[in-house]
């Protein structure tokens, strides 16, 4: 079997040297070789896993230039090859032996595939630190949602010292890149809504520190029942510009009196006053609804100086396309 492999290794390497620039085919190559040889110990498995792994970087990275996505998003990512190799690996992360497992979550890291993902999360608590060290570092260079998933079902609502090294890794991998940002921002903001304030408190600074591309992060984590938390989260949206959230702070101008209501309304009004004119298409629609107008309306004259009513949206309309900036950006269309 060792000679078989080292055989087919050499052929593979020879077709590499043959068709380098073909990425897609030598990673199905190196994934047809690692499934067929799946035994860890034989000669060339490291070496091929690490190779396996550089390619489906470049097809990553090719993927998110060209699309703009996560594509570890996309549906049916993983072959039944690469499914394979992940399996070997994953009870191999199951074994007592802890060389074993710093073994695995060294190799599953190497592959650079989302398909070990769920085991690679679990091992963030493992006894032993390595292990633990070694897969957090496999997470963050795999990357993507499926990896955001689990790391959310399995840690958000557990103790605080596991939810921060779950929330390091999310943080770690978006910063990655924007394409990574926008992609792992939403799972981030679920932190947000975690029990535990440190938690909470920590995922809204790492979204923060994410710039526009938080800003999905933020708003979902609008769900949140605590009133202080969400005034901090409507804040937070304006500190960052993300006026693509203008309609979700804007829902909380509504009529009506106690704290509930009365926090995150003054606070949305300080926020879409900070946001400015990208705010004023989404807050004339918003003078549609008897329990918005008012207030929207009040934000409105504020923003823009004008003494029109709230139950003037024609005028408003009016007014905003002679007003409107010319070359608006992508964020206040």
């Amino acid at each position: 079997l060792a000679a078989r492999a080292r055989f087919t290794l050499d052929a593979v390497r020879a077709a590499e040297r043959a068709r380098h620039g073909d990425v897609p085919h030598l990673h199905a190559l190196y994934e047809k070789y690692l499934a067929e040889f799946d035994d860890p110990s034989l000669p060339g498995y490291d070496e091929a896993a690490a190779r396996l792994g550089e390619l489906a970087g470049r097809m990553k990275e090719a993927f998110k230039a060209g699309v703009g996505a996560d594509p570890e998003a996309l549906e049916g990512v993983d072959s039944r090859e690469g499914e394979k190799i992940a399996r070997s690996l994953e009870r191999m992360l199951g074994s007592r032996d802890v060389e074993e497992r710093r073994r695995a979550a060294r190799l599953l890291g190497a592959t650079n595939s989302g398909a070990g993902a769920f085991a690679l999360c679990k091992a963030l608590r493992d006894d032993d630190p390595e292990v633990a060290r070694l897969a957090a570092d496999a997470l963050v260079g795999i990357g993507g949602t499926r990896v955001a998933y689990n790391l959310v079902k399995l840690y958000r609502d557990r103790k605080a010292e596991e939810a921060l090294l779950a929330l390091d890794v999310l943080r770690r991998a978006a910063g990655k890149g924007d394409v990574d940002a926008r992609a792992l921002a939403s799972d981030i903001g679920r932190f947000v809504l975690a029990k535990d304030d440190a938690v909470a408190t920590a995922a809204m600074d790492a979204l923060s520190s994410l710039g526009r591309a938080g800003g999905a992060g933020l708003v979902e984590a609008l769900a949140t029942n605590d009133v202080e938390k969400k005034k901090r989260l409507i804040w937070a949206i304006a500190e960052i510009g993300y006026a693509r959230g203008t309609k979700d702070v804007a829902s909380y101008l509504v009529q009506g009196d106690g704290e509930r209501l009365e926090t995150p309304r003054q606070a949305a009004i300080d926020a879409l006053k900070k946001m400015g004119l990208p705010t004023v298409p989404h807050l004339i629609d918003l003078l549609a609804s008897r329990r918005h107008r008012l207030w929207s309306a009040l934000v409105l004259r504020d923003i823009t100086g004008q003494r029109l009513g709230a139950n003037d949206a024609r005028e408003w309309r009016r007014w905003w396309e002679e007003n409107r900036p010319q070359e608006p950006g992508p964020e206040s269309r």
